[in-house]
């Protein structure tokens, strides 16, 4: 019989590891936020939040820069998804700074 990931175990210590390893990859491109922004509302008032997500839409990591923008990502994320269809490829990555979606 065919398991489900539901049906999946994960090692809690293997678990942990991949979920520090996806966090320090959103905390790192936070970092290359703040090392490259241009406008002081940027990296000493933190006018941003970073996210990482699968090619579906769902949320693997989000870094709270300005809590009030992580509430609208997933809507970003969903109108990327659907403006690009079947054209997002592994290795892609897509940023977006569209106040509208």
């Amino acid at each position: 019989m065919k398991q489900t990931i539901l049906e999946t175990r994960v090692d809690p210590l293997d678990f942990e590891l991949i979920h520090c390893s996806l966090r320090s990859v959103t905390e790192l491109m936070t970092a290359t936020m703040e090392r490259t922004a241009r406008s002081p509302e940027h990296f000493a008032g933190r006018d941003y939040s970073i996210g990482l997500f699968d090619a579906k839409g769902n949320t693997i990591s989000i870094y709270e820069g300005n809590p009030i923008h992580v509430y609208a990502i997933p809507f970003s994320v969903r109108s990327v998804i659907e403006f690009f269809g079947d054209d997002i490829r592994p290795g892609d990555q897509i940023w977006t700074n569209d106040p509208y979606t």
